[in-house]
């Protein structure tokens, strides 16, 4: 990193643009919302929704383009530095868990509670399914 973003900036440090271009007729019944929150873990799933709908794959996300998945279900995540964000704010999911509220200009304030929030237990739960499919399944399925 360039730059040294404080906590309250770090929507500054992890954001990054996913552009995509789908031609009209591939779109079908999805429709293109810029407010969603998403990730890495949201990319593959719309795609395959796109290339290869009616066939069965691993789940790793959300469809970003689905009329059928309700806004409060999408969600940022950034696994390498344990933090998560959504419209409500970001949490710290590492082993100093913090919550932050959303304040002016797309700064966060930390939130004083001790309390898990909705973000917090679906970022670990995220987290902690990805890590024993890749340690336990995957290993089988793959081995080296």
């Amino acid at each position: 990193m360039l730059f040294d973003f404080s906590p309250s900036q770090m929507y500054y440090k992890l954001s990054v643009p996913l552009l995509m271009y789908i031609p009209q007729k591939y779109l079908g019944n999805s429709r293109v919302d810029t407010s969603r929150w998403g990730s890495h873990k949201d990319i593959f799933p719309t795609l395959y929704n796109l290339a290869i709908s009616r066939k069965s794959y691993f789940n790793s996300g959300n469809d970003l383009l689905s009329r059928q998945i309700s806004n409060e279900s999408f969600y940022g995540l950034d696994c390498m530095s344990y933090i998560a964000m959504d419209d409500k704010g970001a949490v710290r999911f590492d082993s100093n868990p913090a919550n932050y509220k959303w304040g002016s200009g797309n700064n966060l304030s930390p939130l004083k509670t001790d309390t898990a929030t909705s973000l917090m237990v679906k970022s670990r739960s995220y987290f902690a399914t990805f890590y024993h499919y890749i340690k336990e399944i995957g290993d089988k399925k793959f081995p080296h």
